[in-house]
């Protein structure tokens, strides 16, 4: 049930996604929904986030912390989403975009684990430049235009239904982080007006 909610959330969003929906896909009697999952769909879909949040982290973790060169870990990540997106015929993307993008309650359960998704995956690249050498404001910065790029990527490979997107951007964002990390012997120079506020 929650690998079929994940694939049909990602697909058609999270209003598109109707309980019989899922049901019918996984071919399961509606009382064991409610045996597995006593609040229904909210339940399930927020299980089912969780599910493919951590893959994203895993993913993620894996690709950063098995080169030396944060650029081979970001390549590294955008191939598995192009992986991704190709093997599940240009339905699956990110996680939580599809959620994010049907306006969930700002302060709803759902709204909160698509942010702290976007929170923890922007750390994790940012962790992983800093540790390369690069300043703490400018990784953060980074971080976001690496994740913020994923998702235009995931949009436009769905809408031409080829993995060229995912694959060209992925290469401009390593040859953006390497060019960076090339200048790390002239970082100390500029490090304080990198972590200065108006940075």
């Amino acid at each position: 049930m929650i690998e079929t909610t994940a694939r049909l959330v990602q697909a058609k969003g999270y209003h598109g996604t109707s309980l019989n929906d899922i049901l019918k896909e996984c071919d399961a009697p509606r009382g064991s929904l409610y045996f597995h999952f006593p609040e229904g769909k909210k339940e399930l879909v927020l299980e089912a986030m969780k599910a493919g949040i951590e893959q994203v982290n895993e993913a993620i973790k894996t690709s950063l912390d098995s080169v030396e060169n944060p650029a081979d870990g970001v390549m590294s990540v955008y191939l598995i989403l192009a992986q991704t997106m190709e093997e599940s015929n240009y339905r699956m993307g990110c996680p939580v975009s599809s959620v994010v993008l049907d306006l969930p309650d700002i302060e709803s359960e759902l709204a909160e684990i698509c942010r702290e998704a976007y929170r923890k995956w922007t750390q994790m690249y940012c962790d992983a430049f800093m540790r390369a050498g690069i300043a703490p404001a400018r990784a953060l910065r980074l971080a976001k235009a690496v994740q913020a790029a994923s998702e235009g990527a995931i949009l436009m490979s769905r809408s031409e239904r080829t993995v060229t997107p995912i694959e060209e951007i992925g290469k401009e964002m390593a040859v953006m982080i390497s060019n960076v990390d090339a200048q790390k012997p002239n970082l100390k120079n500029i490090r304080k007006t990198e972590d200065s506020p108006d940075a």
